[in-house]
C-alpha cells in the first residue's frame, strides 16, 4: 500500500516483482513512471486514484507484460489522463478497463497502449477522448467493441485497431448524428465498415 504522501512512482520502481499480487495507488499519485510495474506477472488488479483537478499520467511500459492483470480502474475526478506508449502492452488477461465519465481536459491513449490485450472486449472511451495512437488497441484475436461518445472524432492513427480478420471482430459505436463524420475522418475512415451509431 503506497501512502498518501507519495506523488510519483519512479522509473522501474517495482519492475520484475513477479510475486506482487495487489497494490493500492492513492489519489496523491499523479505520475506512474516508465516500466514501474513491468513484468509484475502476479498482479491481478489495479485501482488508480488521482485528486480532482489533477492530471494523471501512466508512463511508457508502466504495466507492460503484467500477464495476470484482469482489471484496471481509474478512480478519478481530474481533468486529464494520459496513457503512454505500451503502458499495458501484453496484458493478456486484461478484460475490464474502467474510465471515468468526466475528464474535462481529455483522455489521451498513446501508441501500443493496449497492444495485444485480446481479452479486452469492450472499451467505453467516454465523451472526452482526444487521441488514439498507432496500434493502441491492436490485437490478433478476440472481439472488440469500442464506444466513443464525442461527436468530434478524436485524433486517430494508422492501425489503431486491427480490421476484422478470421480471428478478430470489431465494432465502433459513436453518436448516431456523427457516424458520417467519423467515416469521413482521416484514419477513422479506414474502419468505415465497422462504425455504427447508438
Amino acid at each position: 500500500t503506497i501512502p498518501n504522501s507519495v506523488s510519483t512512482i519512479g522509473t522501474n520502481a517495482f519492475n520484475g516483482c513477479s510475486n506482487l499480487e495487489t497494490i493500492t495507488i492513492p489519489e496523491s499519485v499523479s505520475y506512474i513512471g516508465e516500466s514501474a510495474f513491468e513484468g509484475c506477472t502476479s498482479l491481478t488488479q489495479i485501482v488508480v486514484g488521482a485528486k480532482n483537478n489533477a492530471a494523471m499520467s501512466v508512463g511508457i511500459k508502466a504495466f507492460k507484460g503484467c500477464t495476470a492483470l484482469k482489471s484496471v480502474k481509474f478512480n478519478y475526478g481530474g481533468y486529464q489522463i494520459t496513457i503512454k506508449d505500451s503502458a499495458f502492452e501484453g496484458c493478456l488477461m486484461l478484460s475490464t478497463l474502467t474510465i471515468p465519465s468526466a475528464i474535462s481536459s481529455g483522455l489521451y491513449i498513446n501508441s501500443r497502449a493496449f497492444y495485444g490485450c485480446g481479452e479486452l472486449t469492450e472499451v467505453d472511451l467516454g465523451a472526452y477522448i482526444k487521441s488514439i495512437g498507432t496500434y493502441a488497441f491492436y490485437r490478433t484475436i478476440g472481439s472488440l467493441k469500442v464506444t466513443c461518445r464525442t461527436s468530434t472524432p478524436p485524433t486517430g492513427a494508422s492501425q489503431m485497431f486491427l480490421a476484422p480478420t478470421a480471428t478478430v471482430t470489431l465494432e465502433i459505436s459513436v453518436p448516431s448524428n456523427s457516424v458520417n463524420t467519423y467515416k469521413a475522418t482521416l484514419y477513422w475512415r479506414d474502419y468505415a465498415n465497422y462504425i455504427v451509431g447508438y
